[in-house]
């Protein structure tokens, strides 16, 4: 098998570039189209679990038939906000208009526990629980792969992080309390590292 693609490499090779050149240009095709399908990949599936937030935010607002949903898009820090006098509250789980993965996961974390607060739901679904590690699996990758993220946003993501912990209706799944346990770990490997760097640059 390997002698035949081989062969039909050189066969297919293009003038002016020996068997070697054209053979490393294939590998480096084959590596960028393997990229973009991954990158179209995680695309897909952060469409798909925003869709699954917004799922599980009106599914428990429909439980809950005095608080109607709407959703809307906060300039900086989108969260489910607590009931306005008139009764209403507003969930947001997009993120800002740069589409951060990092502010609409955390951003329905926020919602969770603020909807835990004020709707009368008495324990949180399979499908929920499922959403709700997704969401932690996407914070923990979104701080390891995006570059310089503000140190706000760390904090922010730290305190809703302990609100999730707090919470007895969500810490009952392992699963939930492993991926906060790994989340806790990035973020202070992260504060190390930029702790050295300040400490060198200052040298």
């Amino acid at each position: 098998m390997k002698m035949a693609i081989a062969m039909a490499c050189i066969r297919s090779k293009p003038e002016g570039l020996t068997a070697k050149e054209y053979t490393e240009q294939l590998c480096q095709n084959y590596l960028q189209k393997q990229q973009e399908c991954q990158d179209k990949l995680k695309s897909a599936e952060n469409e798909i679990l925003q869709l699954r937030q917004q799922l599980v935010l009106q599914s428990t607002l429909g439980q809950n038939a005095f608080l109607p949903l709407r959703n809307t898009v906060q300039a900086e820090e989108p969260q489910c906000l607590t009931p306005p006098s008139s009764g209403t509250t507003t969930c947001t789980v997009q993120s800002t208009t740069d589409n951060s993965k990092l502010i609409q996961n955390t951003a329905f974390l926020q919602s969770i526990l603020n909807l835990q607060s004020i709707t009368r739901t008495p324990q949180l679904t399979s499908v929920t629980y499922t959403t709700l590690k997704n969401s932690l699996t996407m914070v923990k990758y979104c701080i390891e792969n995006e570059a310089n993220i503000p140190l706000s946003s760390i904090q922010k993501n730290v305190h809703v992080i302990m609100g999730v912990l707090d919470s007895e209706k969500i810490v009952d799944l392992v699963q939930v309390v492993d991926c906060i346990i790994d989340i806790v770990m990035c973020i202070l490997n992260i504060m190390l590292f930029k702790e050295h760097d300040s400490m060198v640059s200052n040298i």
